[in-house]
């Protein structure tokens, strides 16, 4: 993959994150008002639950182009399974983040199917909050947060020097 493209994966799979947990956390309030309220299932729950999925869709595609870049802090890791186990940024973005990543989507895809699954709305209003606030909570204990040591940026805007150093020693 040529840089310039691996940047706009990279910065897109950053800023898209944000649009993930906005459509996790307004999808969990959303189903947890509506049961408590009572309200039948609406057009409106259906297509904010299908933007919460299709929103995730994109982001594990982009994370997954990362995942499998040359040249990338996962392909350092899967380069090497020995050294990412004691370096904790290896060990983050090639094991923890995608694992916990690809859990993320599949509970959202799961919490989907079990809300089509039954037509009693306060039924669908619970399993689809519940869903969404478990993978808000898996999503968050998996986001590379500023204050960790393999923290990255909040809103990428440029190539982190940690992430150049790391890949300069791989082959």
């Amino acid at each position: 993959m040529l840089p310039a493209m691996y940047l706009v994966v990279l910065y897109a799979h950053s800023w898209v994150r944000w649009l993930v947990l906005a459509c996790g956390v307004t999808i969990a309030g959303y189903a947890v008002n509506a049961r408590v309220g009572g309200e039948a299932w609406s057009a409106r729950a259906t297509s904010l639950s299908r933007l919460w999925v299709g929103v995730t869709d994109v982001q594990v595609a982009l994370g997954l182009v990362l995942f499998f870049t040359e040249g990338s802090t996962a392909h350092a890791a899967r380069h090497d399974v020995s050294l990412a186990m004691r370096e904790p940024t290896l060990r983050f973005f090639g094991y923890l983040h995608p694992l916990a990543m690809v859990l993320a989507f599949i509970g959202t895809h799961a919490t989907w199917i079990a809300v089509r699954r039954t037509n009693e709305p306060s039924t669908r209003y619970r399993r689809l909050a519940i869903g969404a606030i478990a993978v808000v909570i898996l999503i968050l204990t998996a986001v590379p947060w500023t204050f960790l040591s393999y923290g990255r940026p909040l809103l990428r805007t440029e190539t982190a020097p940690r992430d150049r150093g790391l890949l300069a020693s791989v082959p």
